[in-house]
């Protein structure tokens, strides 16, 4: 019944869903952690350097982040036919896992990667047998490479834009080009201000590659205050897929190819945490945009309307239980 509700194309629920979005995201984000300056990378670290002074503004733009990412979701979903129906379900679950945890919503680079990430699966989409797929390749490109100039463990989307490139599109060597070229472009005008603005001693490794290390061990990938919390996602992420792959066929070979992107884009999230391990609980906003959409994709699919409730409302229970343990140190 309660799922049912978002299966819907009624343009009202554009903002019902963002003022819900302001609730979770004020509910949520507290006074005490609104920004983070932690781990992020060179253009990340001149966009929050006034974050002692001015960290009520930086509490809207994570507010105006957040909302405008589930709207971003739902656009990218429907426009392009992610989902064979369309439905506000992704960005509900958008919603739902971002305010899970305590941690995830602050302005983070994690946070601010998220819109870029978001910009780069859009451009990707649009390639799909374009006959003017040059641009989409460079912009899509230049969105991940400034996601890389905020937040270094974005780095390992390159193989999602390989992957698409190769899935979406026919080989043509002016593709490869102007995606190096789109990557390149960021990365040469950061280091050119960095110049002009005498700070090139930011761009020494040792400076930004603190807190970065290669791990094995699930119990360092994993904050053990939330591994119940992993736990029931991975497990209902893992019965979205096979419930995916069941109906797979079933879709058109746009939509196939489109969710072929979203899987790899999931299992690449999942080697963050391994390469984070030091790195606080906002490293996990990034699997974030997969889980919604496969999620969302679940609820909408299943067939017994009590199952999604169920699946929707242990996941809003699991958020509540995880504030209410901060807030009472359970």
């Amino acid at each position: 019944m309660i799922v049912s509700l978002f299966k819907t194309r009624q343009p009202g629920y554009y903002v019902f869903l963002s003022l819900l979005s302001i609730v979770v995201y004020i509910s949520v984000v507290r006074s005490a952690m609104l920004v983070t300056s932690e781990n992020g990378m060179l253009l990340y670290r001149l966009i929050t350097a006034y974050a002692d002074t001015y960290g009520n503004l930086y509490f809207i733009a994570g507010l105006i982040l957040f909302v405008l990412q589930g709207i971003q979701i739902h656009l990218l979903v429907n426009q392009f036919e992610v989902l064979y129906k369309s439905s506000y379900l992704p960005w509900l679950m958008y919603m739902v896992l971002m305010g899970s945890v305590p941690g995830l919503l602050m302005f983070s680079p994690a946070l601010l990667s998220n819109t870029l990430l978001l910009l780069m699966l859009d451009r990707i989409f649009r390639i799909y047998k374009s006959e003017y797929a040059q641009g989409y390749h460079f912009e899509a490109a230049a969105m991940l490479s400034l996601a890389v100039c905020i937040y270094l463990p974005t780095l390992s989307f390159i193989l999602l834009l390989i992957a698409s490139i190769l899935i979406l599109h026919p080989f043509d060597w002016r593709n490869w080009v102007s995606a190096i070229l789109g990557f390149m472009t960021p990365l040469y005008m950061l280091a050119f201000i960095l110049f002009l603005t005498d700070r090139t001693a930011l761009m020494i490794p040792e400076n930004f590659l603190s807190g970065y290390q290669i791990t094995f061990k699930i119990k360092s990938a994993l904050p053990p205050s939330y591994t119940v919390t992993a736990v029931i996602v991975f497990i209902i992420s893992v019965i979205s897929i096979l419930t995916l792959r069941e109906n797979f066929y079933k879709n058109t070979s746009r939509t196939r190819s489109y969710q072929q992107v979203v899987i790899i884009y999931f299992f690449i999230t999942l080697l963050i945490p391994f390469f984070t391990p030091g790195i606080p609980l906002f490293k996990f906003a990034l699997p974030a945009i997969p889980l919604s959409i496969l999620i969302g994709y679940y609820l909408l699919a299943v067939r017994k309307n009590w199952v999604a409730d169920t699946a929707l409302i242990l996941l809003v229970a699991l958020a509540l239980f995880n504030h209410l343990k901060l807030t009472f140190s359970l």
